[in-house]
């Protein structure tokens, strides 16, 4: 072999050295990312669900809680701007002796507004106990019992990483209302 084709063949060598070399470097991190994403997106649904579910047992504890500072502070921690800027309507239905009443209540989006719906829940719920919890997709559904009441409360969530009330449905049943 003459000088010319040594060379040749060593520079082709170093070129297949190199770009394996490169190959392997730049593929392992990629790898790892991919890994590395992979594990983080299921720690992510387990970090939704887990927040939530604290909000939801949150806003229990918040009830029963006889500070109207406290309500406040947790409406504008827990809930998001757009519930608290959106109108509430309570309805109320009363059956007994044969008869019933339906009354319904609106109430403006303020955060005054909201903390007075606190204030009846406390009404209703001060003391009571939480039966279960259910997380199912970015949703909770909570049921408390209280004295001679209970309660169904679905909470639904931002779907952003902050997780916080969206939507408030509360069904009460019993004689404490």
């Amino acid at each position: 072999m003459n000088n010319f084709t040594l060379k040749k063949n060593q520079a082709f060598r170093t070129f297949i050295s190199l770009a394996s070399s490169y190959t392997e470097n730049t593929m392992k991190p990629s790898i790892l990312f991919f890994v590395a994403l992979f594990l983080c997106a299921g720690v992510s649904a387990q970090t939704m669900e887990q927040t939530i579910e604290k909000r939801a047992r949150e806003l229990h504890r918040v009830i029963s809680l006889e500070s109207k500072s406290e309500w406040e502070k947790f409406v504008k921690e827990n809930y998001s701007q757009a519930l608290i800027e959106r109108p509430m309507k309570a309805q109320t239905k009363r059956e007994g002796g044969g008869t019933s009443s339906t009354e319904t209540q609106e109430t403006k989006g303020t955060v005054a507004d909201k903390v007075n719906m606190l204030q009846r829940l406390h009404n209703d719920f001060a003391g009571s106990k939480i039966a279960s919890v259910k997380v199912n997709a970015g949703e909770v559904e909570m049921i408390v019992n209280g004295s001679g009441v209970s309660g169904t409360f679905r909470l639904k969530f931002t779907p952003s990483a902050l997780y916080l009330i969206d939507r408030i449905g509360i069904q009460i049943e019993g004689s404490g209302m």
